[in-house]
């Protein structure tokens, strides 16, 4: 796959936001962590970036089906850069607040929106029809590598090099995915010169996905996961500072610990990949990260938490690689964008998880909040299946 035409620049420029993503989730985290003291505040600041992920998603789908979009991704990263910098800059001048890092992280979101409807979809396209799933399972590897790394790297620079280098880095980094991305070809699109309303081809997206059993699931399932899986992370800080109390770069390395165990499963994954019963794969995912959350906040020491939490991300390797092989491979080339952008729509949930997490904490401890995610999500998972199942029948 490395040496398909455009996979390696696809892939590097997709491990470089991935890694930036998550290195900068963790240093705001701990900025704001430090700066007001309030679990809720981190949870509204790391909201904020994936917010644009639920109303602009779906939009960039179809704009995807329209035009470039190699055009398209290029303007996410050189987004982010602008963002990043001007974070950085504010930091250096030692002015920067939390409602900025907001801002800036809600510029960010939108970029991210263009992540699996504009760049995964070119990774697609440089596959053969064979190797679909090898490809998806390779650049998903890269996802879970920068999830482990990010919050590791997250979590020595803001001890090191503080919020403006991490920034700074962060403004760097997207710079040089921009420069890889501007070398590729322009991308085939099969849309015609005059396009329907927005609105049109974004109901004929929807209407597509919810008559296709295998996308009603998936998209379900994929609410579940967002909406009460992922949004773990924002309770990592809190609960590594207020239970274990343990140093930035412990926090780290507790954050790194669910893709970590990602990243060993994306392995294998990335050398056999299962073509039968995706959607099993895919529920029994969400099912193991929910179980591991359930167990993580209950444990009694740092070390048990990681350890459960290393096995969870088994789980989250199964679920994200059949996520985006499912979609593809159930969907003609003319909608691929527009169902892609469902997808990012459904992860757009993460941050109403994140809000719901940080107002557990208000109630609750950061442990407690956690295991009631785990308890929510696997509720959410079995509904998913169940009206999956039941519409199916009809």
């Amino acid at each position: 796959m490395l040496r398909r035409p455009g996979f390696l620049r696809l892939w590097v420029a997709g491990g470089l936001s991935s890694a930036l993503l998550w290195l900068e989730v963790l240093a705001a985290a701990l900025f704001t962590l430090d700066a007001t003291g309030s679990a809720l505040d981190v949870a509204l600041v790391s909201a904020a970036r994936s917010l644009p992920l639920l109303g602009f998603g779906a939009v960039v789908g179809v704009l995807a089906d329209r035009y470039d979009r190699r055009l398209i991704v290029l303007g996410g990263l050189l987004l982010t850069a602008t963002s990043s910098a001007g974070v950085a800059a504010l930091a250096s001048a030692g002015v920067l607040r939390p409602w900025e890092l907001a801002l800036a992280a809600l510029a960010s979101g939108c970029a991210y929106a263009t992540e699996m409807p504009a760049r995964r979809r070119m990774v697609a396209e440089a596959a053969p029809p064979s190797l679909l799933g090898r490809a998806i399972a390779i650049d998903s590897l890269t996802n879970f590598a920068t999830r482990c790394a990010g919050p590791l790297i997250g979590g020595v620079a803001y001890g090191g090099i503080g919020t403006a280098g991490t920034f700074a880095t962060s403004a760097t980094a997207s710079l040089i995915g921009a420069a890889l991305v501007a070398g590729l070809p322009r991308s085939r699109t099969a849309a015609p010169t005059e396009h329907p309303a927005i609105w049109t081809q974004l109901r004929e997206g929807v209407r597509f996905a919810a008559g296709r059993p295998a996308l009603r699931t998936m998209l379900g399932v994929t609410m579940a996961m967002n909406l009460f899986g992922y949004a773990y992370t924002t309770l990592v800080s809190p609960m590594g500072r207020e239970v274990f109390g343990l140093t930035d770069a412990q926090i780290g390395v507790l954050a790194a610990a669910e893709p970590g165990g990602a990243l060993v499963a994306g392995l294998v994954f990335a050398q056999w990949a299962p073509d039968r019963r995706p959607l099993a794969w895919l529920s029994g995912g969400v099912l193991a990260l929910m179980a591991g959350l359930v167990l993580a906040g209950l444990l009694p020491n740092e070390g048990a938490v990681l350890g459960v939490l290393f096995v969870a991300g088994f789980g989250s390797a199964s679920f994200t690689n059949h996520q985006s092989t499912i979609a593809l491979r159930a969907t003609p080339e003319a909608l691929r964008s527009r169902v892609l952008g469902l997808i990012t729509a459904c992860i757009g949930l993460w941050p109403v998880g994140i809000l719901v997490a940080g107002a557990l904490t208000g109630v609750l401890s950061a442990a407690h909040a956690m295991t009631s995610l785990g308890v929510a999500g696997l509720l959410a998972l079995v509904a998913a299946v169940a009206l999956g199942r039941d519409r199916r029948a009809r």
